[in-house]
């Protein structure tokens, strides 16, 4: 395949991850943890904070666990019938 492999979008002002994703046929290559480590280097923080993630994506989770990352705040979704 061509074309993008992998990307981050860090927001410098508040320390945080709001995308990271790596293409499908490239994971587990370390190209997410290169990015978040790049990511962290470059805006010369200590820490990330990592928003909007899926409960149900487990592989994400697992990733983020794995680079040592501590669930701190547990959102719900809540909906409005109109």
């Amino acid at each position: 395949e061509h074309g993008l492999v992998a990307y981050a979008a860090f927001v410098p002002k508040n320390a945080t991850l709001a995308q990271l994703a790596v293409r499908r046929d490239q994971r587990r290559r370390g190209l997410g943890k290169a990015l978040m480590i790049h990511g962290q280097r470059k805006l010369g923080l200590g820490s990330l904070k990592i928003i909007n993630l899926d409960r149900a994506d487990c592989g994400t989770s697992d990733f983020l666990k794995a680079l040592g990352a501590e669930a701190l705040v547990s959102q719900r979704e809540t909906f409005l019938q109109l």
